[in-house]
């Protein structure tokens, strides 16, 4: 491959000379230009490969071991919960889902990644609304609230809905719903060595109203 290239490299540059001489001055200087770009390629080719050449296989480190087990097998307890509390929250949704259908709005459940809100709830002829939903099993005193929750929420009001649920250990029928629309205001959130606050459910649900 080196002498071919090589060898189409000088003729490039001959035939330039050839046309200089016969005052095709464009021509050879076209001609030139092919034969130093071929040139340029080819140096740059022959450096990747000697780069290459220089490459040596490294055997892989270890640099660490880590077992994967399910949460039942080191704690029954904890496995429990966290299915409940996925139930719970899957409830809590489901309940607030219903509401926004019951409104005449078109709900849609975010992804489950989505920082910020749970469900986004069009309405026609108007902005959206949404929807940061918290489902507690009945008796509970208190919930949790992340930072980014709190900003979304500060920033989309009165588009915006805080929806607690109160979810019966075995009937959903008797699940309860309430809405707040401004939860965060006045609310300063500039310490950011934390990233959720605690709130009271009680409180809170006192404060609340039927969904709107």
């Amino acid at each position: 491959m080196t002498l071919r290239l090589t060898g189409e490299v000088n003729r490039l540059a001959a035939d330039s000379l050839v046309a200089r001489a016969k005052g095709e001055d464009a021509q050879a200087t076209r001609l030139l230009q092919q034969s130093e770009e071929m040139e340029a390629r080819q140096d740059r080719r022959l450096g990747l490969l000697a780069k290459q050449e220089q490459m040596r296989l490294v055997p892989p480190e270890l640099a660490l071991v880590a077992v994967v087990v399910p949460l039942a097998m080191v704690s029954p307890e904890g496995a429990a919960h966290a299915r409940e509390t996925k139930r719970v929250e899957r409830r809590a949704v489901e309940a607030v889902m219903a509401a926004e259908w019951a409104l005449g709005r078109t709900p849609a459940e975010q992804a489950f990644n989505n920082k910020g809100f749970d469900i986004l709830s069009e309405v026609e002829g108007d902005d959206p609304i949404r929807i940061e939903v918290k489902g507690r099993i009945a008796g509970a005193d208190s919930f949790d609230i992340t930072i980014s929750e709190i900003l979304l929420g500060q920033n989309a009001a009165p588009r915006y809905r805080l929806a607690l649920v109160v979810v019966d250990p075995d009937d959903p029928f008797k699940d309860e719903v309430r809405y707040l629309d401004d939860p965060f205001r006045g609310m300063k959130v500039g310490d950011f060595s934390i990233d959720r606050v605690t709130a009271d459910l009680r409180k809170e649900w006192t404060k609340g109203r039927e969904p709107f």
